[in-house]
């Protein structure tokens, strides 16, 4: 997955400075908040070198590496959530 297609999706870039983080360098990802309190987010930049991968923060347990499967998630939540408005 490419940065290009996370913009494209609607993900926006985040900066995190050092300072701020207490790392010796500064960073960005990008996330997507999906609802309140719910977010697809990117690994950092510099964990993207082999790609970037994204996770949802409803289970951090598993990377998604395929735009097509953040589109699906992304579809998924929001049509959840759309319901759950509705009751």
């Amino acid at each position: 997955m490419t940065e290009e297609e996370l913009i494209n999706e609607g993900f926006e870039k985040v900066y995190v400075d050092k300072e701020e983080s207490g790392n010796k360098d500064d960073y960005y990802y990008y996330a997507y908040e999906l609802a309140i309190d719910t977010s697809i987010i990117t690994c950092a930049n510099d964990e993207a070198k082999n790609g970037w991968y994204a996770y949802s923060d409803i289970d951090l347990s598993g990377r998604i590496t395929d735009i097509e499967d953040v589109r699906i998630l992304k579809q998924l939540i929001e049509k959840w959530s759309i319901s759950h408005k509705n009751g």
